[in-house]
């Protein structure tokens, strides 16, 4: 009898234990079918994303033909989506060599430089067969929140006697400042090319002999006139 029992025990047992092996597969196939949903609805908003912000930017250009504008704005969804990729691949070789050499994360930003390089040009060459030079700057811009022209215009208030020559120079600063800009992969990247490059238009306007302090002080007293 003992025997007996003893082995409907054990039946018991296997039974239990094909159970929770089920159960458990189970539960991990919808886990894993959770975190790839996951993945694929992040990476639909992010494709949505850039799309939207492709658009905006094509909204501006003023361009007619339907086909075109379509063709634009997927050029543009694809230089986020190539920087992004490009930046993530870059970040996950930096992580890996946290602690090693430094030749090696030197190695890694020169690769990353390259490839920034060949997708800028090969951007800008695609664009060039359907856009005006214009329309490319308004790309520009759009890619990096319009600064160049909010800060001419607020240098140009801050220092209202800037010669033509003063007011080239400083420009060309900035557009050089957009360059790098466009291939930043965030807002705080972009926005900290712009202000490397302040920091070099401040000096060359000091040299000119303009008090940046003075300036201030001269365009508070003008506004408080008004």
């Amino acid at each position: 009898m003992w025997c007996a029992f003893e082995r409907g025990f054990h039946k018991a047992d296997d039974v239990l234990c094909r159970s929770v092996a089920c159960c458990s597969l189970l539960f991990l196939s919808l886990f894993i079918g959770a975190v790839e949903g996951q993945e694929a609805n992040s990476a639909s908003d992010y494709q949505r994303v850039i799309q939207e912000r492709a658009q905006k930017i094509v909204d501006r250009l003023g361009i007619v033909n339907a086909e075109q504008s379509v063709r634009i704005r997927d050029r543009i969804a694809q230089f986020y989506g190539d920087l992004h990729t490009v930046h993530e691949e870059r970040d996950e070789a930096l992580k890996r060599l946290k602690d090693g050499p430094g030749s090696e994360r030197e190695a890694v930003l020169s690769n990353t430089e390259t490839k920034q390089f060949r997708l800028h040009y090969g951007f800008l060459a695609a664009l060039a067969t359907e856009l005006s030079g214009a329309q490319i700057d308004q790309v520009k811009d759009g890619l990096t929140y319009d600064v160049v022209n909010v800060t001419m215009k607020q240098y140009r208030k801050l220092y209202p006697t800037l010669t033509d020559e003063q007011q080239r120079r400083v420009h060309m600063m900035l557009l050089e400042a957009r360059e790098f800009a466009m291939d930043a992969g965030s807002s705080k990247e972009k926005h900290a090319w712009f202000g490397k490059y302040k920091g070099r238009i401040n000096n060359y306007l000091s040299a000119e002999g303009y008090d940046a302090k003075q300036a201030e002080r001269d365009l508070k007293a003008r506004e408080e006139k008004k």
